[in-house]
């Protein structure tokens, strides 16, 4: 399914409008109208789900029940807007980092991407709040090892910052119990020191490790 509206700023007049609305989505006790052109013109999985032999897609209802309302509500705002807007009270890492879990999940690659990057801009202002080691928990329970989209800005942030970071309970907490966030701190650490070595104590690392292969 495609959909030129995706890029027509007459679309986010439609959000949360019952008006033409041919689906809705369920969540937390809340319904949410959606216009499946506008939803399925960023995601295969609601496509399936919307215009398949499905029963989601006989009745035009989709029940979300693995995320928090407001988490749906601003992918659907993303779908008709291209942006979204952390609630008041909300921690912006945190919601950041759920709103990409959720991208993931229901393969929509564009706000994927607005996500990392919103989740970048929120963990660069907000390093030193009490929920940076919740949010790096998240990150790391959220994704596998081979998605690095979030993995890697709490990695940088957390090297950048270890000074300050490690008279923090809650994130020498994190550190003990994370194994791959610890290992990926120690794997990022070689890297910087090696990337600052002269190429020839490089040359000579890298003639020392082969030598060693052998031993």
């Amino acid at each position: 399914v495609s959909c030129s509206c995706q890029a027509n700023a007459n679309c986010n007049r439609y959000f949360n409008n019952k008006s033409l609305s041919d689906a809705v989505i369920r969540c937390g006790g809340r319904e949410f109208p959606i216009h499946r052109l506008v939803l399925c013109s960023h995601s295969d999985y609601f496509t399936k789900q919307l215009d398949g032999p499905w029963k989601e897609s006989s009745e035009r209802v989709v029940e979300i029940t693995d995320f928090d309302a407001s988490l749906v509500e601003a992918m659907i705002y993303f779908a008709y807007h291209l942006n979204y807007d952390v609630p008041n009270g909300s921690s912006a890492m945190l919601f950041n980092a759920g709103m990409y879990q959720m991208a993931d999940k229901y393969a929509m690659s564009t706000l994927k991407t607005y996500a990392q990057g919103e989740f970048s801009t929120s963990i660069e202002n907000e390093w030193q709040g009490l929920d940076f080691a919740e949010a790096i928990s998240l990150v790391y329970a959220s994704t596998p090892p081979c998605d690095r989209g979030l993995r890697d800005i709490v990695v940088s942030a957390s090297f950048d910052n270890l000074d300050s970071l490690m008279v923090r309970d809650e994130f020498k907490s994190e550190l003990a119990s994370n194994a791959d966030f610890s290992v990926d701190i120690i794997q990022f650490q070689m890297e910087k020191y090696e990337s600052q070595q002269c190429h020839t104590c490089r040359r000579r690392m890298t003639q020392k490790r082969r030598t060693n292969m052998f031993l």
